[in-house]
This record gives structure tokens, C-alpha cells and sequence, in this order.
């Protein structure tokens, strides 16, 4: 989904809680992945390295309670994680 630079500093600026989920500006205008790596929100360190599509049968436990499931996006930067799988890695970060 393409997402405007006007938008990103709107919602990094809101004082409300912004939710971004997966694949939030992965693509250019012209369909390109952009430079830096998405989603490139001012005033966020995070970055999404690589994609994963996970079999139906292997889903990744988190480290608390459930589990991710048919997809999942390597997270990168210094925000605080705020969800892990048990194997430590971030699935959400603020």
C-alpha cells in the first residue's frame, strides 16, 4: 500500500494511538519498494527486512499467548518491541 510522506508525519504527529499492520508503505507511487525500507514512519526506528509465508501447519508461538500464522514480517530498529515470538523475535514494535 502506498502511503504519502503528508500522511506519515500526520500520523506519527496524532496524539491518538495509530495501529499500523502489515504491509503498511511497502510501495512507491510508481509500485516500487521504497528507500528506506518501509514503513518509515517519523519518529519510529523500524523497519520491515523480509516477508515470510508460513505453512498452514507451522504456525511461530508467541512468547505469552498464541501464535503467528500465514504470514509474518521480520522487524527491525531500536522502538520498543511490544510482542515477541518465543523465540524472541519482534512481531510488533512501537
Amino acid at each position: 500500500m502506498y502511503m504519502s510522506s503528508a500522511l506519515k508525519l500526520a500520523l506519527a504527529d496524532s496524539p491518538a494511538q495509530v495501529l499500523l499492520g502489515p504491509r503498511t508503505a511497502v510501495k512507491e507511487e510508481n509500485m516500487s519498494i521504497p528507500v528506506p525500507l518501509p514503513p518509515d514512519i517519523p519518529h519510529a526506528d523500524i523497519a520491515v527486512t523480509r516477508v515470510e509465508s508460513l505453512r498452514p501447519d507451522m504456525p511461530i508461538p508467541l512468547e505469552r499467548n498464541g501464535a503467528v500464522i500465514n504470514y509474518r514480517e521480520v522487524l527491525e530498529g531500536t522502538s520498543l518491541v511490544t510482542l515477541k515470538m518465543s523465540n524472541g523475535a519482534a512481531v510488533a514494535m512501537s
